[in-house]
């Protein structure tokens, strides 16, 4: 897959937020090679739509461009 098709897989993980299937997100996330901020934001907003608030602020301190 190239680097430009990577902020696609931003979709499916703001779907699976709405929807309440966090769990299915971070499947997904965890199997992933390569993670951009649009990715790590859409998963993000998912943990935090879905009351997961330790795994948003881990997550979000796992952010490269914040070390």
């Amino acid at each position: 897959m190239g680097d430009s098709l990577i902020p696609m897989w931003g979709l499916p993980f703001y779907m699976y937020g709405i929807c309440g299937y966090i769990d299915s997100a971070r499947k997904v996330f965890d199997r992933m090679r390569h993670w951009d901020v649009v990715t790590r934001n859409a998963m993000i907003k998912g943990f935090m739509q879905n009351g997961s608030v330790d795994e948003a602020a881990v997550l979000f301190g796992r952010m490269s461009c914040f070390r």
